[in-house]
């Protein structure tokens, strides 16, 4: 298999390495956006998520995720989805948002 190496995949790397060696010129500031972010994670956005994850994945799980869905699937077959499980994805992406209806 023959592959050939982009101008714009050679810069987007350069343009990635680049920015992971500027860590380096100012690690205190780096160290205190990291640390911002991660106690905003774990005082705001975990614990606004975890209920939502936990329940998806019970009806994930549990494979009533058809029978819930059971509603939806006018909505799903007026968005072009022939498929009988498209009606159980789109409760779960209700349900808990994009991660678990991927």
């Amino acid at each position: 298999m023959n592959r050939s190496i982009s101008l714009s995949g050679i810069g987007l790397c350069g343009l990635a390495v680049f920015c992971a060696l500027l860590a380096f010129c100012e690690p205190a500031a780096c160290q205190a956006a990291l640390q911002q972010a991660l106690q905003l994670c774990g005082r705001q956005l975990l614990p606004a998520l975890f209920p939502f994850l936990i329940v998806s994945t019970l009806i994930a799980d549990t494979g009533s995720a058809g029978l819930l869905g059971w509603p939806l699937r006018p909505l799903a077959r007026l968005m072009g989805f022939r498929s009988r499980a498209a009606a159980g994805v789109l409760l779960l992406g209700w349900v808990g948002g994009f991660a678990p209806a991927a």
